[in-house]
């Protein structure tokens, strides 16, 4: 076959493969207590080290773009030519663990917001979510079903009219229109396709990670709730225009109910949640900042420990 036109059939397959399930399958979709919601408020966050993430081929166009409403999300696939032109992620958390592949992107939407994050009454109850798995374990139906073979960049939203919003935003707004009922979708122009890095801010450095669960499952893989999953939550959130929002107020779920409107709040997991410090600031050099404040917390945990062994 020649090369140049597997992009094309590739686009079609995962295209009618879109088409198929959303027609044929209502989904029973089971919620997960897997994530926490952004911006993050607990008392089990801990510093810890951890090697800078690196995104590889996160610069490179994809192929195509499709849209689709399912019902519950809105889902970005990017779709490549070549198994090796598909971005991947490593470092941070999943140090010695392999590196991930690029799945898909979600639009979840969640229960509310935070008001510092809200622009007078308009609202974005959202996170965007970045699928990656491990390909060790085949595909990634297969993936979800195992301890931490999946790993999801997590951002949440800020509604902002006097900045620019995130890049991504602007080239999807006039196809929106086109998925507002579920089960429907849309290829974008080829002239459209976007690179993976126009969904992500300009660092990766600063987030938060923690083993939780997928936030939701379809039956009948009701399994994938009880799988590890490595959440890292970015730090610094997205932007979206005030103007913009009404566009996803128009996506519709089964139940032809608003989506952005239509899901619970998160639950979070137990356990602990790790504050990202890196001490290379992505050039080779060391991050003075990060570095000091690593020292200090090291120093506070050997005095701590010192002070218990005297005491006994």
């Amino acid at each position: 076959m020649n090369v140049k036109y597997l992009p094309d059939f590739i686009l079609i397959f995962v295209f009618l493969e879109r088409l198929v399930m959303s027609v044929a399958f209502v989904p029973i979709r089971t919620r997960c207590d897997g994530k926490h919601t952004l911006p993050l408020r607990n008392p089990q966050i801990r510093d810890k080290l951890f090697s800078q993430l690196l995104c590889h081929n996160c610069n490179a166009t994809s192929k195509g773009t499709i849209l689709t409403n399912d019902g519950d999300w809105l889902v970005i696939d990017l779709i490549y030519d070549k198994e090796e032109h598909i971005p991947s992620l490593s470092n941070g958390p999943m140090k010695g663990k392999g590196t991930y592949r690029f799945k898909q992107i979600n639009f979840n939407w969640i229960g509310k917001t935070n008001e510092i994050w809200d622009f007078n009454d308009v609202k974005f109850p959202a996170e965007l979510h970045v699928v990656f798995y491990n390909p060790k374990y085949g595909e990634y139906t297969e993936a979800v079903k195992h301890n931490d073979a999946v790993a999801i960049l997590s951002m949440a939203f800020r509604v902002r009219p006097n900045s620019p919003s995130t890049r991504f935003l602007s080239a999807i707004n006039d196809f929106l229109q086109n998925v507002t009922a579920s089960k429907t979708n849309i290829a974008m122009p080829v002239g459209e396709s976007l690179r993976l890095d126009s969904f992500l801010p300009q660092s990766l450095e600063y987030y938060y990670t923690y083993s939780g669960s997928n936030v939701s499952t379809l039956a009948p893989w009701e399994d994938t709730c009880k799988a590890t999953i490595i959440w890292i939550d970015l730090e610094l959130p997205l932007k979206i225009h005030p103007d913009q929002v009404s566009a996803f107020e128009k996506l519709l779920t089964y139940g032809e109910r608003p989506q952005i409107s239509s899901s619970p709040e998160y639950v979070g997991p137990n356990g602990l949640i790790y504050r990202s410090i890196n001490l290379n600031n992505g050039n080779g050099q060391l991050n003075c900042g990060s570095y000091k404040e690593a020292f200090f917390t090291v120093a506070c945990v050997l005095l701590v420990e010192f002070v218990i062994v005297l005491i006994i």
